[in-house]
C-alpha cells in the first residue's frame, strides 16, 4: 500500500510540475506570439506609411 501511495504522490507531483511547466511554456509562447503579431502589424503599418506595399 505504501508503494501505491508513493506512486500516487509522485504522479500528482509530476502532473503538477507538468501543468506548471505547461503554463509557463504557454505564457512564454503567448508572449512570443503577441510580440510577433505586434511586430508584423507595426512593420505592415510602416510599409503602408512608406508606400512599400506596391513592391509586394
Amino acid at each position: 500500500m505504501v508503494d501505491i501511495d508513493g506512486e500516487k504522490v509522485a504522479f500528482v507531483v509530476a502532473l503538477g510540475e507538468a501543468l506548471g511547466f505547461g503554463l509557463v511554456l504557454w505564457r512564454f509562447m503567448a508572449v512570443i506570439i503577441v510580440k510577433m503579431v505586434g511586430f508584423t502589424v507595426a512593420a505592415g503599418g510602416c510599409s503602408q506609411f512608406l508606400g512599400l506595399d506596391d513592391l509586394q
